[in-house]
């Protein structure tokens, strides 16, 4: 077998199919946006929680600083020094306003924070203002935050009273890195258990569908089935009929009855035609094979055609093709004609007789585009027109059983194409068939 041969279209997915995945999209999304809420409020906590545990951390090291001072009257100054190089600390001593140098520490890392404390510690300072110069034991005591550009501090000032009656102001910042780190590993954990959420209830929306649908796919499959075996069985007594209709007289009082029989068998074995079409479709055991299609003369050969049916139905019909030359398309040649033959039936049939038809065909980017369009009364419901025995008025009497469009539909998507209606300016229907260029 040719090695072309074996490249087969992609199937059209099929409605339950469809309707399957758009009710697990809707299950995803509202899981998203349950998880999500339910990960935004407990991350708002975990955060919280986080930041108290390392502020309560951050307090109990200040306070194991400050007690020494505050007992001994005296600044250990290389223990704070080893205190903030094991605890990141940055510390500041002050007594009277001035600064108190810790012989161990170089440098003066404590400035820009010292700047930027100020406004917080107003009300702190104006404390300790007001009694200095008084022996009191109380100490003045405030924490808070402190944020330079993206670094985050934890900070604390301590006001220490002396036997002398003056203040030992301590100040200790903590670079709040590691709170950060443990934040963004919270947070990562917070994303993958939202992730994992939203795709195990995915996947569980996923098999419940499956589940939930297998009663309408077992309908579904019982529904081809029998379209499929009662159109093959139906085709042999219709043969036998129209033969035997053929072979009666022609003429004298029998002719009318002949005539009848002939008119409503072949009517039989159009809708059994249909029916089997539909039904090869459905099961994929139509299979097309996708040429190099010269799209003008494939055009020309469906009008002529089409030309007398359209005259014998009182109608008239068009070809126009732009100036210039029409790309080739990619296409199997006998599913478009029988694509472009359900437009043009339909355009034909359930129209009035005096009506004006135009084939045409554009090229349209990579595709190009052929076109079916009528002056008659037009598709009202054009979303529901490419159903399944959908038929705008079945109060008419038209034996038609609704099947064309939807053939029409599933041949075309067997070529990674599309089909459209809308309304013909003036009034009517124009159905546009779009393929892939060749």
């Amino acid at each position: 077998m040719p090695l072309w041969k074996k490249k087969k279209a992609a199937e059209p997915a099929a409605p339950l199919d469809v309707l399957r995945w758009k009710i697990v999209a809707v299950n995803i999304l509202f899981a998203a946006m349950v998880v999500a809420t339910l990960c935004f409020v407990a991350a708002r906590q975990g955060k919280n929680a986080l930041e108290e545990k390392h502020r309560l951390a951050f307090a109990s090291l200040c306070s194991a600083l400050e007690q020494p001072i505050l007992e001994t009257q005296t600044i250990d100054h290389k223990a704070i020094y080893s205190s903030a190089v094991e605890n990141r600390l940055v510390p500041a001593l002050f007594e009277k306003g001035a600064p108190i140098e810790n012989p161990y520490l170089q440098g003066d890392d404590a400035a820009p924070l010292l700047t930027l404390s100020e406004p917080m510690l107003e009300e702190a300072r104006q404390s300790v203002d007001g009694q200095n110069g008084l022996w009191a034991k109380t100490v003045v005591r405030q924490a808070y935050t402190l944020r330079d550009g993206s670094a985050l501090w934890f900070a604390e000032y301590c006001a220490i009273p002396t036997a002398s009656g003056n203040w030992i102001e301590l100040y200790l910042f903590q670079d709040a890195a590691t709170f950060r780190q443990e934040w963004g590993r919270m947070q990562l954990l917070y994303v993958a258990v939202a992730a994992g959420g939203v795709l195990a209830l995915g996947a569980l929306a996923f098999a419940l569908t499956g589940w939930a649908m297998q009663p309408a796919r077992r309908a579904e499959r019982m529904e081809r089935e029998f379209l499929a075996a009662a159109s093959h069985e139906l085709k042999s007594p219709l043969a036998v009929i129209i033969t035997s209709a053929e072979l009666l007289p022609s003429g004298g009082e029998e002719a009318k009855y002949r005539a009848n029989i002939l008119s409503e068998a072949h009517r039989m074995a159009q809708l059994v035609q249909e029916l089997l079409s539909l039904s090869r479709l459905e099961t994929a055991a139509r299979q097309i094979m996708p040429a190099k299609l010269d799209t003008e003369a494939f055009l020309w050969e469906v009008y002529e055609t089409w030309q007398p049916v359209a005259a014998k139905a009182g109608d008239r019909l068009t070809l126009r093709l732009p100036d210039g030359a029409l790309p080739p398309i990619r296409a199997d040649e006998d599913a478009l004609k029988q694509v472009m033959a359900i437009l043009l039936s339909n355009a034909v049939q359930h129209t009035p007789s005096g009506t004006q038809i135009e084939l045409s065909a554009v090229a349209a980017g990579r595709t190009v585009c052929l076109s079916v369009a009528d002056t008659g009364p037009g598709i009202a419901d054009k979303e529901r027109a490419f159903q399944k025995f959908y038929r705008a008025d079945p109060q008419t009497g038209d034996a038609s059983l609704g099947l064309g469009l939807s053939i029409a539909q599933k041949l075309v998507a067997l070529h990674h194409g599309s089909i459209t209606i809308r309304d013909t300016p003036g009034g009517g229907a124009t159905l546009q068939v779009t393929i892939p260029q060749a």
